[in-house]
């Protein structure tokens, strides 16, 4: 695939959330879910100062936060579901270690991300872990 065409998917992922889902809906693997991901990031950065992203290391795994600043750890997830996962589980221990909040960005409106009942449970007792939506 050349360059140009790759630097055109890049723009229309982050411009265009239709082509952005379509793509999702499609892949379940290699460039099709990372061109989503990133969407999702950017247009999280686009509007909110999420930080710089940050290496760290927690229950003995190597970690890089999706944006980091004084107030908090951020996670951004453009996916249909998510559940309660080992890197979830590391960035939210990750968050208290560092007395900060954790903020997970997940689609909102029609293509809604469904959590799994485990993640819902964390989000609901703990007040420092917020749900947040992707502009």
């Amino acid at each position: 695939m050349s360059r140009y065409v790759i630097d055109y998917l890049i723009w229309s992922a982050i411009t265009n959330r239709d082509f952005v889902d379509s793509l999702s809906d499609a892949a379940t693997g290699g460039r099709g879910p990372v061109l989503v991901g990133q969407s999702g990031e950017k247009r999280v950065r686009a509007k909110y100062d999420i930080g710089e992203r940050e290496y760290y290391r927690v229950n003995g795994h190597k970690r890089i936060s999706d944006g980091t600043n004084e107030d908090s750890i951020t996670e951004v997830k453009n996916v249909k579901y998510l559940w309660y996962s080992r890197q979830l589980q590391d960035a939210w221990q990750h968050a208290q270690d560092e007395g900060k909040d954790f903020d997970l960005y997940v689609r909102g409106g029609e293509n809604k991300t469904r959590l799994s009942p485990n993640l819902q449970k964390m989000i609901d007792e703990n007040d420092r872990f917020h749900l947040r939506y992707i502009p």
